[in-house]
């Protein structure tokens, strides 16, 4: 254990030198905690690592992404242990879903093709083609099969968007709100629809607030969907709904 090597970086970005480069190390508050100054003390090195490139990232990132997520993929849809598990476990029918209002990737797994996006667009949503996945099994399988092809659908319209992007200012002012004025106003979270209405008081005050987040409506359907399963799909069922405990879809 007294020959171990060990190397760690610490890096600070410079901008007069446009370079990374690490901070002195010879320094002792650069101990790490749990270690301590002696002849076994690990000894910090620093290299310099290539510049941050915004146009990679904002393009060239989204092909490893979409790499790595494909890999993934091939994983789940090549295993068939997987799919035995997956298949005809913890289906919620159509007719269901539709009686519980069933929202986002439970109700389209379920043939549901509802979408905020579609239905309801607002920006950037309406000025882009929006694909909608739907599948009609209702199963575990079915409602992953659906967030794997919304993933492939938001790395096309993070592409779309980024080459689109126009210019002009990224933060604006809301200016003041109106006394007595209510809005209300629903939109596409990764879970499902996320619906908010907002009362403003006599001094444009928030005076009442109402949120219903997609968890809230999914449950119910989670309830439906284990009847006749084994307890060890139990999991399954559940992490296939995905749902929050605490409500926070927002």
């Amino acid at each position: 254990m007294n020959n171990f090597k060990w190397e760690r970086s610490f890096f600070k970005y410079m901008s007069e030198s446009d370079t990374i480069v690490s901070p002195d190390t010879k320094r002792k508050d650069r101990i790490p905690p749990g270690q301590y100054e002696d002849a076994r003390m690990p000894i910090l090195h620093y290299r310099e690592v290539p510049k941050f490139d915004p146009e990679k990232w904002r393009f060239g990132i989204w092909g490893e992404v979409e790499r790595e997520f494909e890999q993934l993929i091939r994983i789940y849809d090549e295993n068939s242990s997987v799919e035995d598990r997956v298949r005809d476990t913890g289906i919620l029918t159509p007719e269901r879903a539709r009686e519980l209002c069933a929202v986002g990737v439970v109700a389209r797994a379920s043939g549901l093709n509802v979408d905020c996006r579609i239905h309801h667009p607002f920006p950037p949503y309406d000025r882009l083609n929006v694909n909608v996945p739907v599948l009609i099994s209702g199963d575990v399988h079915a409602r992953a099969w659906v967030r794997v092809e919304e993933v492939r659908e938001s790395i096309r319209l993070v592409r779309e968007v980024l080459r689109t992007l126009p210019d002009g200012k990224i933060r604006v002012g809301l200016g003041g709100v109106l006394p007595d004025r209510s809005g209300f106003a629903a939109v596409e979270g990764w879970r499902g629809e996320i619906i908010t209405w907002v009362q403003a008081g006599p001094r444009g005050e928030i005076n009442r607030c109402m949120v219903r987040d997609p968890s809230s409506v999914n449950w119910l359907g989670l309830e439906q969907c284990i009847h006749g399963n084994i307890v060890p799909d139990f999991p399954l069922c559940n992490k296939s709904f995905n749902a929050s405990y605490s409500g926070h879809d927002l």
